[in-house]
C-alpha cells in the first residue's frame, strides 16, 4: 500500500473517531448548558522533544502539555479544579504536505489551514492527586494560532463498563507555549471521579512517564502527492461513510481501552 493510500485511510479513520467523540450527528461542537461540565482551561507546553522527520520531511516532536481545568459553575454544582496532562506525537505540516483532514470539531467539513496534528494520550488528575480519567487525545493546530482539541476518556472508577466521556473545544495558542480556552463535555458526562478533597499532587513528569505513546503513521502528504493534484475522496467499496465511521471509531476506542486497562499491553507498545 502506498503512502498516499495510507494517508487517505488515516483521514477517514480520524473522521470516524471525531464523529463519534463529539455531539450526536457530528455536525457541530457540543454547546455548554447549565448542567454541563465546561471547564475553563489554562495550560502550557512544558516539554518538546524533537524526533527527527517523517518520510516526507515533516518535522516531528514529542510534546507534553499541562493545564488546569476550572469549573465556572456555582459552588453547589462545580467540580474541583483538575489537572490535565497531554502527551503526544506532533507532526508539523508545510504548505506542500498539509493533508486534507476533517475538522475535529465539525467533522462534516474539512479542517482549514492545518499546520500540525497531534495524536497521543491524556490523563485527568483530581484534586486529591489521583488519576480520575484517562484516554486518547487528538489535536489540530491551525495557522491562526488555534488548537482544536478532542479528548476521549475512561473513568478510573467505572472501568470498561462505564463507557467513554468526551471533552472538546477550540483553544487559543499564545507566545511562550500557553493555551487558553474552554472545553465542553458531551451531554450527560459526569466526571464524578473529579470530586473529592484536596491532596498532594503528583509531578507532571511522573504523570507523563505513565502515558505510553507509540509513533503514529505519517499523516502529511508524501512529496510526490504534494506535487500532484489533491487526492480524491477515499473509495469506500460501496459502504456508506456513516457505517464506516462507526466501525472504525469502535475499533479505535476498543484499542485505547485495552491499552489503559492492561498495562502490560501498553508497555509492549512502546513509549515516547
Amino acid at each position: 500500500m502506498t503512502l498516499k493510500h495510507r494517508s487517505s485511510g488515516l483521514a477517514v479513520g480520524l473522521l470516524a473517531l471525531s464523529a463519534v467523540l463529539l455531539a450526536p450527528g457530528g455536525t457541530a461542537p457540543v454547546r455548554a448548558t447549565g448542567g454541563t461540565y465546561a471547564p475553563q482551561m489554562q495550560g502550557r507546553v512544558v516539554r518538546v522533544t524533537r524526533l527527527g522527520a517523517a518520510p516526507n520531511g515533516d518535522p516531528r516532536a514529542a510534546l507534553v502539555l499541562v493545564a488546569t481545568l476550572h469549573d465556572p459553575r456555582p459552588a453547589a454544582q462545580a467540580l474541583p479544579d483538575a489537572t490535565l496532562v497531554l502527551k503526544g506525537d506532533l507532526e508539523e505540516f508545510s504548505p506542500r504536505t498539509a493533508p486534507t483532514l476533517p475538522d475535529l470539531l465539525r467533522p462534516a467539513q474539512p479542517a482549514a489551514a492545518l499546520v500540525g496534528f497531534l495524536q497521543g494520550q491524556a490523563t485527568l488528575i483530581n484534586a486529591a492527586g489521583h488519576v480520575a480519567d484517562r484516554g486518547a487525545v487528538l489535536a489540530e493546530f491551525g495557522a491562526g494560532h488555534s488548537l482544536r482539541l478532542v479528548l476521549s476518556l475512561a473513568s478510573s472508577t467505572s472501568g470498561a463498563s462505564g463507557g467513554l466521556a468526551h471533552l472538546s473545544g477550540l483553544l487559543a495558542l499564545h507566545r511562550g507555549g500557553t493555551a487558553t480556552g474552554e472545553l465542553v463535555a458531551e451531554p450527560g458526562a459526569r466526571f464524578a471521579a473529579l470530586a473529592g478533597r484536596r491532596g498532594r499532587q503528583p509531578s507532571w513528569q511522573a504523570v507523563a512517564a505513565g502515558l505510553p505513546v507509540a509513533a503514529p503513521p505519517m499523516l502529511g502528504r508524501p512529496l510526490a502527492a504534494a506535487a500532484a493534484a489533491p487526492p480524491s475522496a477515499p473509495h469506500t467499496g460501496g459502504v456508506t461513510l456513516a457505517t464506516l465511521w462507526v466501525g472504525l471509531a469502535a475499533a479505535l476506542a476498543c484499542a485505547g481501552l485495552l491499552l489503559w486497562l492492561h498495562p502490560a499491553l501498553a508497555a509492549r507498545s512502546g513509549g515516547a
